[in-house]
């Protein structure tokens, strides 16, 4: 999970705006003067906010909220809370909420949403990687700052497929732009805790597939990205801490064997692996399951990491480059977690003299 860059725009009479001070591109803008357009900015935004979703509250429309297209991470951490938020806020009834993600995760919407949609029901998967790529290139970034084609042609199946009359959407964007003077760095994550609402997932009900499992295992997931580059002492790394592991637990892998993301996974052909049970449409609800019943989760650092603590289940993640994650992302996601429990969240670098050591300790709460 990496920041986005700042928007840049105008003022409908012309006037150089909020969001223009506010841009790199102006390097001469003093500091204060900074920090007053992002306060007014953000004052700006929040009375927007609130004033769209109270005009949803009070329709009679379907209430579609998504299509959520992007990282697993701001989906849980920010995207989420922020409909819980909402919904409570507003006191919209989520009867009349439709949800809109990919890969299954309806269990992560059910306090939200009365009723789910995916997008693999609309796209095959190639074709929904490919796109979303277009979108990302064009974007100039993952995060769905505003409704693209792919959102559009997503909405427009889903809209079709509910064949009711009215209905209003409740888009991604509208989170990002009330969230973003956090990332920015400009406020507080207590103004992000003010508009979002964390709650545990339900337990999910699975137990086809999680007859096949141990009773007891610790669930793993490892893949390289900014924080944890693929550099052979991090592959040397990951093998050593999963061979220790399983001495005295057994290790199931997440392992999908699905390319949805541009995400390298590090595979473990020695451990129990799930690519035989999951297919594009069910991936996150399977993961979800078996996190859910796993002893503890660990793996790389990111935005995966924070489904376990949804599940009131240990999280150890890991990396090897501190200056390859947002603070701000972790801190916000500790105070989020640590109501539900203790040490719910770790994240560990591997370079520290004790990093295995304290991995095998939190592996077996």
């Amino acid at each position: 999970m990496t920041d986005g860059p700042a928007l840049h725009g105008r003022l409908p009479d012309g006037r150089v705006g909020y969001r223009r001070l506010l841009s790199k591109g102006l390097p001469w803008v003093p500091h204060p003067v900074k920090m007053f357009a992002s306060r007014m900015l953000g004052l700006r935004t929040n009375l927007k906010t609130e004033r769209e979703l109270a005009r949803a509250a009070r329709s009679n429309a379907t209430i579609i909220v998504g299509p959520w297209l992007g990282e697993i991470g701001f989906e849980l951490l920010y995207w989420i809370p922020f409909l819980a938020w909402a919904t409570s806020r507003f006191q919209i009834d989520r009867r009349k909420v439709v949800a809109i993600s990919r890969g299954g995760p309806e269990l992560w919407y059910q306090h939200v949403a009365h009723h789910y949609h995916d997008v693999f029901d609309y796209l095959h998967p190639d074709d929904f990687r490919q796109a979303n790529e277009q979108r990302r290139t064009k974007m100039g970034e993952q995060k769905q700052m505003l409704r693209t084609d792919l959102d559009e042609e997503v909405l427009e199946r889903v809209i079709s497929a509910l064949g009711v009359p009215n209905t209003v959407v409740v888009h991604p964007s509208l989170m990002y732009r009330l969230y973003r003077r956090f990332w920015w760095g400009h406020t507080s994550r207590d103004s992000v805790c003010a508009r979002a609402r964390f709650e545990t997932f339900n337990q999910p009900k699975l137990d086809a597939i999680l007859e096949g499992l141990p009773p007891r295992f610790v669930a793993v997931k490892f893949y390289f990205n900014d924080c944890f580059p693929s550099t052979e002492t991090n592959r040397t790394f990951v093998n050593k801490v999963v061979d220790l592991i399983s001495q005295s637990t057994p290790v199931v892998s997440l392992s999908t064997g699905l390319t949805l993301d541009e995400h390298m996974v590090h595979e473990l052909p020695d451990h129990q692996n799930i690519s035989h049970l999951v297919e594009a449409r069910t991936n996150l609800e399977i993961q979800s399951a078996i996190v859910a019943h796993a002893q503890a989760f660990v793996g790389t650092y990111g935005g995966f990491s924070y489904l376990a603590p949804f599940l009131k289940v240990p999280s150890i993640g890991i990396h090897s480059r501190p200056e390859g994650f947002a603070r701000t992302h972790y801190d916000l996601a500790l105070t989020a977690f640590e109501k539900w429990g203790p040490n719910l969240l770790r994240n560990l670098n591997v370079t520290a003299p004790d990093a295995i050591a304290e991995l095998l300790a939190g592996a077996r709460p």
